[in-house]
Order: structure tokens, then sequence, then C-alpha cells
């Protein structure tokens, strides 16, 4: 197909960028140091100890940028998914090895920093409600909308007029929030912020209702994004889902959408708040 007629550079590059070029590098780095990790073992003879993921990558027909590979490795020191083995080469080039963290992170198909959430929601025993945290990070709506329902449909972008309004939206959220996870006379004691507000307004809609037209209803009237709140749903499925493959939790946690549910979900806000936190 040749678009953009008349020579206005409209139309089709040639050949779209590698795919390693184009997309963030953890979860490759994490499985270069896996995979070096498992030849050495194999190996009987003396292995040096860490591996170079620039190095590796480097080799590669169409290589990532350097700098990308080491925002990469320093993203997953901080992380906590990998250390430092040899710091010194006469490559310049740091030699890491995977942590304990790490090891698991590498079996999981998404962000270090999402994965190290649900790892820790698990030794913490609070997973439902990392769950939820979980798809917050990676769905691209928030939860909440910025304007209050006018006549029967949101105002995402627009002012409110009439009923709606961004005053008001604040106050239907703000009393959801207080009454709901981690707020005011939560057993595990009463926790602030973005992502647990997420929590509170995810366990809500999902008790407003076993039919989707009773939660659409409840979020129009609490000013939250019906649609976004049902993409969440379907994160945490596919997070559960991902958390079971890698044997971290048995089938039989598999049920229970709400973030209080089982396998460990009825732990408080205080203990997501740690398993956010770390």
């Amino acid at each position: 197909w040749g678009g953009g007629g008349g020579g206005g550079g409209g139309g089709m590059v040639e050949r779209t960028s590698p795919e390693i070029v184009r997309t963030p590098l953890d979860e490759l780095v994490l499985q270069v140091c896996l995979l070096d990790e498992h030849r050495k073992r194999s190996s009987s003879a003396a292995a040096v100890a860490g591996t170079s993921p620039v190095d590796f990558l480097s080799r590669a027909p169409e290589p990532p940028p350097s700098r990308s590979l080491r925002n990469a490795c320093r993203h997953l020191l901080e992380v906590g998914a990998m250390d430092i083995a040899s710091p010194r080469r006469p490559s310049g080039n740091t030699l890491f090895r995977l942590t304990p963290l790490g090891y698991h992170l590498s079996h999981l198909p998404m962000d270090a920093k999402v994965g190290k959430v649900l790892v820790v929601g698990c030794v913490l025993r609070c997973i439902e409600p990392s769950l939820t945290v979980a798809a917050s990070l990676s769905c691209a709506r928030s939860p909440f909308l910025i304007n209050a329902p006018n006549g029967g449909s949101n105002a995402r972008g627009g002012g409110g007029k009439g009923g709606g309004g961004r005053k008001e939206a604040l106050d239907l959220q703000r009393s959801l929030v207080e009454s709901g996870f981690g707020g005011r006379g939560w057993r595990g004691g009463t926790v602030k912020g973005d992502l647990i507000g997420a929590v509170a307004a995810y366990d809500a809609w999902t008790a407003s209702g076993t039919d989707d037209r009773d939660r659409r209803r409840f979020a129009l009237e609490n000013a939250l994004d019906h649609a976004a709140l049902r993409e969440v749903r379907g994160l945490r499925e596919q997070f559960r889902e991902c958390m079971i493959d890698a044997g971290f939790l048995g089938r039989s946690s598999s049920g229970g959408g709400r973030g209080r549910g089982g396998g460990g979900g009825g732990k408080g806000g205080g203990t997501v708040g740690e398993a956010e936190c770390a």
C-alpha cells in the first residue's frame, strides 16, 4: 500500500524498527541474566560470577542503544531484582546477577515494579488488594472521573454544567474512599494515597451488584469510570493467572473478584501500603 500521494511524505515507512529498540528492556535484561545463570549451572567449567546484559545484547543484529540497556539495569537495581557482581571490567560494563526477587520476576511476564507489588503482596498475604494495585498501575485510565456525571452521562474532558463539576466529583470520590478500604474505621488502619483509593473504588464498584447494569449505575452515581474499572477487573484476572502459573497462588485462590476476597485479601490498608511502598 502506497499512501500519501503527492510526495508529501505521508506514506508508510519502508519497515518498522525492531521491537528490541522500541520496547522497555527490563524483562529482556532479566531473561538474559536468568539464561546466563542456567548456562553456568549446567557447565562444569569455572564460570565468572555475574553477566553483562549490555555486552550480550550489544551483539544482537540490531542492538538497542547502550543507554537504554544501562537505564534498564539501573531500574532493576532500584527495584531490587539485580545486584552488582563485579563493578570493574576491561570493557567498562558492569556484571550483574539476579537476586531471589529478580529470579521470581524473570518468570512473570509483566513490568518489574508491577511484579514486585504482586510478589510482596503474596508474602504479606494481601494478594487481592495487591492485584487491584497492580492492575491500576497497568491501566491506561484512572478509575476516577474528572467531572461528576451531568444528565446521566460523564463529562471526562469538558467543564461540568448544571449538576456536574469537578468539586462534586471530588466530594463523591472522597466520601467513597473515606468509607471504604483504608478509610475511617477500617480495621487495618487508615491509609491514604491514589492507589489505596483505587482499591477502595474497585471494592465498592464490585460490591455494588452482580449485574453490569448495577455497577454502571453505581459508577455514574459516584463519579467513577465504569470502563476503566472493567479494564482493572480484566487485568486482575490476567495477573492472577500469571501468579498461579508461577506457583505463587493455588487454583483455590482464583475466586473472589473483590479486594477483600480470598488469598489473604482481608489484610488492612496498612499492610497493602507496605506492599505498595516495597
